[in-house]
């Protein structure tokens, strides 16, 4: 097996992409496609780079033999999930900003249902207040309870993803530096 191959091979077998590949070597995506395709071959430095990330050797990199063992597909759903567990991981920033967006809408629907089921209402004639309804039964404190409980959730994932967003900021920001 060529060197090219075998990129490809030990870096499927890491699960990794291209673009994380390349993020861990400090080249671009397309140097790891070039490697791939076998238009260029690694340098020295990389060829060192390599045989770390893949913990294997430069000479095991370099030989003509096949890897022992084939990279196994774990089946649809575990490569579905693990997909979308690496998307999530590049993508911080944008879950944050979704996780926000969920929590305004709790948050909103939390106030308008806590202004919504007063259980009390105001005679626009008088000024008198009138009950409106029974809140004293079961069914009267849960709906009590729910609009508090949307709010805390709302707030919760307010600050939650302000954390994920700005965490992925901070660590997009260090990387430029």
């Amino acid at each position: 097996m060529d060197i090219a191959k075998k990129i490809v091979w030990l870096r499927k077998t890491k699960g990794m992409t291209q673009d994380e590949l390349a993020e861990i070597l400090k080249v671009s995506r397309q140097t790891i496609s070039k490697w791939e395709n076998g238009s260029v071959m690694p340098d020295a430095y990389n060829l060192k780079e390599l045989a770390k990330v893949f913990e294997t050797t430069i000479d095991e990199l370099l030989s003509d033999d096949p890897p022992d063992e084939a990279p196994k597909s774990q089946g649809v759903v575990e490569d579905v999930i693990d997909q979308s567990g690496k998307i999530i991981k590049k993508h911080w920033r944008k879950v944050g900003y979704i996780i926000i967006y969920w929590g305004i809408g709790a948050l909103l629907f939390g106030v308008i249902a806590s202004l919504m089921i007063e259980p009390t209402i105001t005679d626009p004639f008088t000024g008198q207040t009138i009950p409106f309804g029974d809140s004293s039964g079961t069914v009267g404190k849960a709906f009590d309870l729910l609009p508090k409980v949307f709010i805390f959730v709302g707030i919760a994932l307010i600050i939650v993803g302000a954390i994920l967003a700005i965490k992925d900021y901070l660590k997009n920001h260090h990387k430029k530096s």
